[in-house]
């Protein structure tokens, strides 16, 4: 079990949501009753740090990745197309 015994702050970010369903939806092409079931089970080993969830709820998606797409390296929009359509997900 964690916890803490001080006012220390740790931050998970990306690692609560993102990264579970990058790694179980798209790398692995998991269901998704495996990804909420993995979350869950992460929020059940926190759960006793008292966490506190930020979830920045994006209203225009494609507004946000274009944005992100010409403010970053060609190279980056290009791994991220080939890591999304040629692993689990993208393949079937």
């Amino acid at each position: 079990m964690l916890s803490t015994n001080d006012d220390s702050i740790t931050i998970f970010e990306c690692c609560f949501i993102q990264n579970p369903l990058t790694m179980g939806l798209i790398k692995c092409n998991q269901s998704k009753e495996q990804n909420v079931q993995y979350v869950l089970g992460l929020g059940r080993i926190i759960h006793a740090l008292n966490p506190l969830l930020i979830y920045i709820d994006q209203k225009d998606i494609s507004y946000t990745f274009d944005k992100a797409i010409s403010e970053r390296p060609k190279e980056w929009s290009e791994g991220f197309i080939n890591y999304y359509t040629n692993q689990g997900f993208g393949q079937a």
